[in-house]
């Protein structure tokens, strides 16, 4: 009898895994996905950390918090701001904007947990969250927010891309 029918007789809940925890099976269960599989979930050029769902990729756990550093420093360029005032206490509409505007990038493009982003920007996860779907909202109302993201986003890939090319290309 070969290695994986003896495994399967012996774990057959997890489907031959030894494995006591969620997690380890998840884990384990990563590594089967296929490289076509991943290649379909970063298709924007990220890498996705490989998830147990083949159709949706996981959040990225270990995250670069230079990315959003990054992000307000270019927002606060496109804005005309202070790059403080973004992760100040100030709640004047354009602060906000921009908070919001760097948030959906982050969550949406870059993968980042609610956390992640909230402790960055000096925010509670909560009001990331209403951040993000007050953004959502607003572009509707207001063309010009889907400019000045589309804006901001490219400015951070180009910058992304220049610092973390010769790490690519090895």
């Amino acid at each position: 009898m070969d290695q994986t029918n003896r495994l399967h007789k012996a774990y057959p809940r997890t489907g031959g895994l030894p494995s006591t925890c969620g997690w380890q099976l998840r884990c384990r269960m990563a590594d089967q996905i296929s490289n076509a599989d991943l290649h379909k979930h970063s298709q924007r050029g990220l890498v996705a950390q490989r998830s147990h769902r083949l159709d949706v990729p996981k959040r990225v756990k270990i995250m670069n918090v230079e990315i959003i550093e990054n992000m307000v420093l270019i927002c606060a360029e496109v804005f005309g701001i202070n790059s403080e005032e973004i992760t100040s206490p100030k709640r004047t509409r354009v602060c906000v904007l921009a908070r919001s505007l760097i948030a959906d990038i982050a969550y949406k493009e870059y993968l980042f947990t609610y956390y992640a982003i909230g402790k960055a920007l000096n925010r509670d996860h909560a009001t990331i969250m209403h951040a993000i779907t007050t953004l959502a909202n607003d572009s509707d109302k207001i063309p010009e927010l889907k400019y000045l993201r589309r804006q901001v986003f490219n400015k951070s890939q180009d910058v992304l891309q220049q610092r973390y090319w010769p790490y690519i290309c090895d």
